[in-house]
């Protein structure tokens, strides 16, 4: 900020007064590129006001006064939120199918973000997944302007439907609900239980991944040149590739492990425990508790490996299971006595869900300015 207004030819007395009237109101350690601000000055090159706007909410303004000082105040635009339908069918994936028909990268990145992270995480893996012909609806309420018609990049997601040929479920669907014991609103399915589960449909969570090597009872080890059981999944991705936690847990071991290379192990509960291997790093060590998508280590091509890939595990009460076959229980279920409340919400946007865009009915709430 002293760069700013230095630029602008003031002195440093002026300077160094505004830089402390403006901190009053935000940290000016903390500014970003991007924000706008406008100085306005007399016809003598006078100090007249200085507004910092770091976002189109709101601005932080310091002005001139009448006998030689500086008044600050904090001015907030209103804005509303409306109530959008968001239908379509998969032609290549869904975020360059939203993209061509929105043209915004930051509402598009905003919707398929929270639907792969806070939504859908559990039951759809978006990477290997996704289908050609797939349909899609979401009942959004987006934010705008008061005085304007233009679209502020915020974004709530009331309710989705995914239908896909390759997911899990053909039919996947969560109601935005908050019960009496949840913090905020949650997402729960068509059924009252969460859509978080207590997994995640594979260890990774925005890189890009295939399946190289699924469970196999026999399969050609195309190291050792012999037939043997494959008890886990391989997913190859290039070296350095973050490696999530599927789920929390505690590292019960995070070292080299013969054949696995680095090697991280998790135990969940008394019936669950992970492993993940072949990695190039190990982020995390023995005794570290860990939480669901946090970032444990990264790809890499350790042990007895013939390229880049993840080698994962799922165990069962010590045995190795097939991890896409597993069902896994919802962190949460709608209690009874918020039953009613939560078929009301449900009805209401599944009628929006099954409509046209053109048919459904606008929405507005006011949304009060912030202090």
């Amino acid at each position: 900020m002293a760069s700013i207004l230095s630029a602008q030819g003031f002195p440093s007395s002026v300077v160094v007064d505004l830089q402390r009237t403006l901190s009053q109101m935000l940290d000016l350690r903390r500014l970003i590129p991007g924000h706008r601000y406008e100085i306005a000055r007399s016809t003598s090159g006078e100090f007249l006001q200085l507004a910092y706007q770091p976002d189109l909410r709101t601005a932080y303004v310091v002005k001139a006064d009448e006998n030689g000082g500086y008044i600050k105040e904090v001015v907030n635009t209103p804005t509303f939120w409306a109530e959008e339908l968001v239908t379509g069918q998969t032609t290549e994936n869904i975020y360059k199918d939203l993209l061509r028909e929105y043209k915004d990268e930051t509402f598009v990145a905003n919707l398929v973000s929270d639907l792969g992270d806070r939504i859908f995480a559990w039951r759809i893996d978006f990477f290997s997944e996704q289908r050609i012909g797939d349909r899609y609806a979401f009942l959004i309420e987006r934010e705008y302007l008061s005085e304007g018609k233009k679209p502020l990049p915020s974004i709530r997601i009331l309710a989705a439907l995914y239908e896909g040929s390759g997911t899990k479920n053909k039919k996947n669907m969560a109601f935005r609900y908050k019960c009496a014991e949840c913090k905020r609103g949650e997402y729960f399915d068509e059924n009252g239980e969460a859509s978080k589960r207590i997994f995640m449909r594979a260890p990774f969570t925005h890189k890009a991944f295939r399946i190289s090597s699924s469970y196999s009872r026999s399969r050609f080890h195309p190291v050792l040149r012999i037939w043997r059981p494959h008890h886990g999944t391989d997913f190859a991705a290039p070296i350095g590739t973050p490696v999530s936690a599927i789920g929390s847990g505690k590292v019960v071991f995070a070292g080299w492990k013969g054949g696995y290379g680095n090697c991280i192990d998790i135990r969940h509960n008394s019936q669950y425990q992970s492993r993940y291997g072949h990695l190039s790093k190990i982020l995390v060590k023995a005794g570290d508790k860990v939480d669901q998508g946090q970032t444990i280590g990264k790809v890499g091509n350790t042990g007895v490996s013939t390229g880049p890939h993840l080698h994962f595990e799922m165990h069962v009460y010590g045995q190795q299971k097939n991890f896409a076959r597993l069902n896994f229980p919802s962190v949460q279920k709608i209690s009874k006595g918020d039953m009613a409340g939560f078929q009301k919400i449900r009805e209401s946007y599944q009628s929006k869900l099954d409509k046209e865009p053109d048919d459904i009915q606008i929405s507005v709430a006011q949304v009060k300015p912030k202090g």
